[in-house]
């Protein structure tokens, strides 16, 4: 069994995890969805993986509260 880790499951995973700023998690979600690849783990996914994960390491993004 493979427990690769997709982009989508990344994307899914960091914004659950996290508040975004509204401006760039919009865009963030009309890339993905006007994509016309054809895999869960395309590089054009990853690089959208890497803006969410800058945010979060620049301080532009929370961590949300699990109560």
């Amino acid at each position: 069994m493979d427990n690769k880790v997709t982009a989508i499951d990344r994307l899914a995973e960091l914004i659950r995890e996290y508040a975004f700023p509204l401006d760039p998690l919009v865009d963030v979600i009309w890339r993905i969805s006007s994509w016309q690849g054809n895999t869960n783990d395309d590089p054009y996914l990853w690089q959208q993986v890497r803006y969410l994960e800058k945010l979060v390491r620049k301080g532009h993004a929370v961590k949300k509260n699990r109560n």
